[in-house]
């Protein structure tokens, strides 16, 4: 990365554990030069709703945008690091590097994948509110150096300071690593 000249920031697993981060929208208060788009009258789009259809807005280098994808695509999912290896995100005319095509810069989600080697992880996180948040890794080595499984699963219930505004999440992903080929 020292040899690239793009302006890019790397949350791996690790620092997001050392921020207590899980989403995109914990860790826009560590990305650089970003800050959450908040305006009533107008929204990155311009009509005014975005709000609703996008689940992330930013402002960054004073663009606003809303390009967040996973593995380089484009998608509406809430990005999360339950199945989230590292986000990437990268600012500026190299945002469209990427492909996703917006100079005020993108936030990309690499997804876990399969390993060759067994592992298991379970995870629980409590708040002062009584939101929990309970996320399980499994990583299965079916076939020595051929076949591998992973299952990531999230159950999430956050409660705000709001009365009755309560958020709820239950999400699976699953990936295959076959190598049949050396």
């Amino acid at each position: 990365l020292k040899d690239i000249g793009s302006a890019m920031t790397i949350f791996t697993e690790q620092m997001m554990n050392d921020l207590g981060a899980n989403s995109i929208n914990d860790l826009l208060a560590f990305a650089p030069n970003t800050d959450p788009f908040v305006n009533s009258l107008t929204d990155a789009s311009g009509n005014g709703n975005a709000f609703i259809n996008n689940a992330t807005l930013y402002v960054t280098r004073g663009g606003s945008t809303n390009v967040v994808g996973q593995d380089f695509f484009s998608n509406g999912i809430p990005a999360d690091r339950f199945n989230s290896e590292a986000f990437t995100f990268t600012r500026g005319p190299n945002a469209i590097l990427f492909g996703l095509g917006n100079a005020a810069g993108a936030f990309i989600s690499s997804t876990k994948r399969a390993k060759q080697k067994d592992s298991r992880t379970v995870e629980q996180q409590m708040d002062s509110r009584g939101g929990h948040r309970l996320t399980v890794d499994l990583n299965q080595m079916l076939i020595k150096n051929y076949l591998a499984l992973r299952y990531s699963g999230l159950f999430e219930g956050m409660n705000s300071f709001r009365l009755h505004t309560n958020d709820y999440q239950r999400r699976h992903f699953f990936a295959l690593n076959f190598t049949p080929f050396k």
